[in-house]
């Protein structure tokens, strides 16, 4: 059988996709490393849900905490694969591919920092990613991504303010960032390294209007 050293957590806003749904039912009734699974209702303040999963994830005995979240598709190949590329010590936080709208066209949610024209600090999309490769990057998304207890450690160590407010949204130069983001930001302080790895894509669900306005 296999190890059950997974946390699943999730925040949702009271309702779930049925694509979602139905890969939790196979993780929980199969043969996953998924050991517990934890939910967080939340309003706009997501970061304060995501503190609050973290935080019952180390009061358990599961290894890793992997966020998903209820708007992402994924497979039953996902976090076997995500297990087999993470490492403890090297590769302690890592992120599947996941997509997102911005300015009306698709990205990947995988970032690299920079500065805007006037200075300051911001966060850049990257471009297109190398095939089925472990990237290090700067930052990346909580759609999907698998955390090791060792990083909440080493973040409160790091900063005694940081504790249980992993996610809480920082302010960098005027942007303010939202949790995920400033989650990053905090393991970059702490020399805490983010992957992601574009050989496993995630799905992410989204409404879109189709059409122009034209009049």
């Amino acid at each position: 059988m296999t190890d059950r050293n997974v946390m699943l957590a999730f925040p949702h806003a009271g309702t779930v996709r049925a694509e979602f749904m139905m890969a939790v039912v196979r993780l929980a009734a199969g043969d996953s490393p998924v050991g517990e699974i934890a939910d967080r209702e939340s309003g706009p303040g997501i970061g304060i849900a995501r503190n609050d999963l973290a935080v019952r994830f180390l009061s358990s005995s599961m290894d890793w905490l992997w966020f998903c979240d209820t708007d992402t598709v994924i497979s039953d190949a996902t976090l076997p694969a995500l297990l087999d590329a993470a490492d403890e010590q090297d590769r302690p936080v890592l992120g599947a591919v996941c997509c997102i709208l911005h300015d009306h066209r698709v990205r990947t949610a995988t970032y690299a920092t920079t500065r805007d024209v006037d200075g300051t600090f911001a966060f850049t999309h990257l471009g297109e990613l190398p095939a089925d490769t472990l990237l290090r990057v700067d930052a990346t998304g909580c759609g999907c991504l698998l955390i090791h207890r060792s990083v909440f450690k080493r973040l409160s160590e790091a900063n005694a303010e940081w504790d249980r407010l992993w996610f809480a949204e920082m302010i960098v130069d005027t942007h303010q960032l939202g949790e995920d983001l400033s989650f990053c930001m905090r393991c970059a302080m702490a020399e805490i390294p983010v992957f992601v790895h574009s050989g496993i894509g995630v799905g992410h669900m989204k409404a879109v209007m189709l059409g122009q306005v034209t009049a």
